[in-house]
């Protein structure tokens, strides 16, 4: 099953050279198992556009996403986390439509 994996940090979080070493090695632990597709780091709010009517605070804080191959939700929520941002924030996670 496919799951969309949000990284949510806190409003205030800073990053650093620890997490981001970490986030690396998860990053690559992940790959080699075949439990992460892709990912990447978003830009921020500024760069970007909300459309339609929705709440402009409902995606203010994604700062990155994930997409992971896992044979349950209890599996992708151990891979999630493992992330090192977990510990910065809240991580979502969701299984695509119809998978």
């Amino acid at each position: 099953m496919r799951f969309m994996m949000f990284v949510c940090p806190r409003p205030d979080f800073q990053p650093n050279d620890d997490l981001g070493r970490r986030t690396d090695e998860w990053v690559a632990r992940f790959d080699a198992s075949g439990q992460r597709v892709t990912g990447d780091i978003l830009a921020g709010e500024a760069d970007g556009a909300i459309v339609g009517d929705g709440p402009p605070d409902a995606t203010a804080h994604i700062a990155g996403f994930d997409i992971l191959e896992c044979t349950s939700l209890a599996e992708a929520t151990d891979v999630a986390q493992a992330h090192p941002m977990a510990e910065a924030g809240s991580i979502v996670v969701r299984p695509f439509w119809g998978d």
